[in-house]
């Protein structure tokens, strides 16, 4: 079962689509890849990505935001990834000092540059997973945030 009908879900909860939102219960590979239906493939291809790249990741239990992954690499956050019905989240997060970098970048997609260009502070990154190409927008993103400081 992934959703609790004991309270109301939060407005944050409810926005974000997040689907494991029962403290008790905790995301297992059998409902991750349930509630992600066809995105499941590319959720998988984005955790290699990840995996590969030294990140690590861990769910954990919010109470504004149900269960989350936080993928860090020592005591750096590098994303924040939820499962939501039939895509997945990741969210990078950016200061703003490093927005120039992002816009100057060749191999980062157009609409990142242009987020980048857009933003006033702390710049959100955030992509669904459902498809390969999904995971490779990601995977140019992961890059530039291991590489920036």
């Amino acid at each position: 079962m992934f959703f609790s009908l004991a309270r109301p879900p939060s407005a944050y909860r409810e926005r974000m689509n997040a689907v494991f939102d029962d403290p008790t219960i905790a995301p297992v590979p059998e409902t991750i890849d349930e509630a992600l239906g066809a995105s499941a493939p590319a959720w998988a291809q984005l955790a290699d990505v990840l995996a590969n790249a030294g990140v690590e990741t861990a769910w954990r239990y919010y109470r504004d935001g149900g269960w989350v992954v936080r993928a860090s690499r020592g005591s750096r956050t590098i994303a924040w990834m939820s499962v939501n019905r039939d895509y997945g989240r990741v969210t990078f997060f950016f200061a703003q000092r490093l927005r120039p970098a992002l816009v100057a970048a060749d191999d980062l997609p157009e609409w990142v540059k242009d987020a980048a260009r857009d933003a006033e502070k702390m710049l959100s990154l955030t992509i669904q997973i459902r498809t390969s190409a999904d995971v490779a927008d990601a995977q140019a993103v992961l890059r530039y945030k291991l590489a920036l400081k």
